[in-house]
């Protein structure tokens, strides 16, 4: 709860806007594994250049989806209004 769950969110949202699917890879696994995989940090997000290869020329880009989905809640952006500030920054480099 808090920021940085409304920030996941947030990332989780914005990144299948963009992609057209999930960041996650999660069939086969039921929801305890995931959580588990999560809180250790096996579990990452796919590139988001793996679905859209146009947006490899975004490096920034790639970097705050991968912050904001991070399970080390410190690598997050603080809010939705850091976020959204980091990716027009982003999309404008």
């Amino acid at each position: 709860a808090g920021p940085a769950a409304d920030v996941f969110s947030l990332t989780v949202v914005v990144y299948e806007l963009l992609a057209g699917e999930p960041p996650f890879e999660v069939e086969g696994r039921t929801v305890s594994q995931l959580g588990l995989e999560r809180a250790s940090g096996q579990y990452r997000p796919r590139p988001i250049e793996r679905a859209r290869p146009e947006l490899a020329s975004r490096p920034a880009l790639s970097a705050l989806l991968f912050d904001g989905m991070s399970p080390d809640t410190t690598r997050r952006p603080a809010s939705g209004r850091d976020f959204f500030g980091r990716m027009r920054e982003a999309l404008a480099a």
